[in-house]
């Protein structure tokens, strides 16, 4: 990248200054020479080069400048074009608490494009990957993984654990955000194209709030703004995505007659639900336990099977629990989220988040309002509330959750059959960033386009990168593409 490198000097800069005053407003005030680039070794043979390795330290407690001094690791895949753009793009993680840097090379196939033309940078959000990864474990045996999505005692001992490294209160949004400025300032970028993906499109645009004048573009895939409020629309939204389905499969014919009036008698099977089903599932390759299912953990594990190519396996999973008796399929999908969750995402972290950010802005009587009526009910937004209320609570300012206005370029995705960041979000979002275009893949999930889009996605991606602009986009292929079939009797799984 462009700049000069040389050894870390770190001062008070004016971003630190403004954010003592609680503001979440841009915070563009003339640079210090305050952050420097650490060179380090990259994984051999991980992604086609030049690939380059480092981190930019950071104190943990940007406002006060002083203590605790955070390794933001950062893996830059390097323009493989002979004339690259000055514009970078950085590429903005899940969760909260998915690390950025590792992902990078199990990726790095994916941006061959884009690297054509510029650099892609990822950078591990403080509290996850290697900046000072704020972990928690999962209990061991099967069944300890049942009946809470994040077991009380296990957050409590890891908060004890926690303490002695990190101060929890300090891993909010726009405090990574104003790390991530420092990371653009050190490897010497004067703009940047940010492209988050659930959590990092929140992070996008607070970074887009706080330093829009090195804001080029935005890349906002599944959106869920600081407007939003984490856990309390969870089962309404996921609900709106299951009925998608339950359309869905009634109008294929084949799914129709495989599973008839599915919807209906996966109604009368939550209804009739009355305590834990004990259900053998297979958690390893020779291994075998027996779970305790409740209707909660039913319910996590439909929405997780939700999210992605998944979904199209759900309608004969719950006509195995509905017709059938069979609760196994929907069981292991509950566990291998959970591991999955455990093992991907920093869930301290997570937690330092939403614990700051969301859950103490829910007034109790809205919870019913936006649970009631839905297959899974309040057993999430409780869950997280029981967390939160042993979490440590971060500050963040007072207009933190108004919501961004910008003009910069703006690119929207969105799935129809999101069961958390639905179409209408991003619609609501767009309402403040008037230079925006929304793309909807109609049997999308979270993230996902539905079926094999042929490289849809990132032709848009490329399009708007290059021009930067969201004018004569050509998004057609959306249309062309053929979403997967429903797995039926007979598939996969039988």
């Amino acid at each position: 990248m462009r700049g000069p490198l040389s050894t870390m000097i770190m001062a008070v800069t004016w971003a630190g200054l403004l954010a003592a005053c609680g503001t979440s407003t841009a915070v563009e005030e003339p640079e210090t020479a305050a952050v420097i680039w650490h060179e380090t070794a990259c994984p051999e043979n991980r992604a086609t080069p030049p690939v380059r390795c480092g981190s930019v330290d950071v104190y943990e407690d940007r406002e006060a400048g002083a203590g605790r001094t955070l390794a933001i690791r950062t893996v830059v895949l390097g323009s493989t074009g002979e004339e690259p753009t000055a514009d970078p793009l950085f590429v903005l993680m899940g969760g909260p608490g998915q690390g950025a840097a590792d992902f990078a090379f199990d990726i790095a196939p994916a941006y061959a494009a884009t690297r054509e033309r510029r650099d892609v940078v990822f950078v591990d959000q403080r509290g996850t990957g290697g900046s000072n990864p704020l972990d928690c474990e999962l209990p061991g045996e099967p069944a300890a993984a049942f009946g809470a999505v994040f077991p009380r005692a296990v957050m409590a001992a890891c908060r004890g654990e926690l303490e002695t490294r990190a101060n929890l209160g300090l891993y909010t949004t726009a405090l990574f955000v104003d790390d991530l400025d420092d990371v653009r300032q050190a490897l010497g970028d004067e703009q940047i194209n940010l492209s988050g993906g659930s959590y990092g499109t929140r992070a996008s645009l607070v970074y887009a709030r706080r330093h829009p004048a090195h804001t080029r573009s935005l890349i906002l895939d599944g959106v869920f703004p600081v407007t939003e409020r984490a856990a309390l629309t969870y089962a309404e939204t996921a609900e709106q995505s299951l009925r998608h389905i339950f359309a869905d499969c009634a109008a294929d014919a084949a799914c129709a007659a495989a599973y008839p009036e599915l919807e209906a008698a996966v109604d009368r099977m939550l209804a009739a639900w009355s305590g834990p089903v004990e259900v053998e599932i297979t958690v390893g390759e020779d291994q075998r336990a027996t779970v305790p299912l409740s209707r909660g953990d039913f319910g996590y594990a439909v929405r997780g099977l939700q999210y992605g190519s998944r979904a199209w396996s759900l309608p004969k999973y719950l006509w195995k629990a509905a017709a059938e008796g069979d609760f196994a399929p929907i069981a292991e999908g509950y566990y291998r989220r959970a591991v999955a969750i455990w093992e991907a995402v920093s869930v301290g972290q997570h937690h330092s988040v939403f614990c700051a950010e969301d859950l103490p802005f829910v007034a109790p009587d809205e919870v019913a309002e936006h649970t009631e009526g839905s297959y899974l009910g309040r057993y999430l937004f409780d869950e997280y509330a029981e967390v939160c209320e042993l979490w440590v609570r971060g500050a963040i300012a007072d207009d933190f959750h108004q919501p961004t206005h910008s003009d910069v370029p703006v690119l929207m995705f969105s799935g129809l059959r999101d069961p958390i960041t639905p179409p209408q979000i991003a619609d609501q979002a767009a309402e403040t960033l008037p230079n925006t275009l929304h793309v909807v893949f109609p049997a999308g999930g979270h993230g996902y386009t539905g079926g094999d889009d042929g490289g849809c996605k990132g032709r848009i991606i490329d399009q708007f990168l290059e021009q930067g602009s969201v004018d004569d986009i050509d998004a057609t292929c959306v249309d062309e593409i053929v979403p997967a079939g429903f797995e039926l009797p007979g598939n996969v799984g039988d």
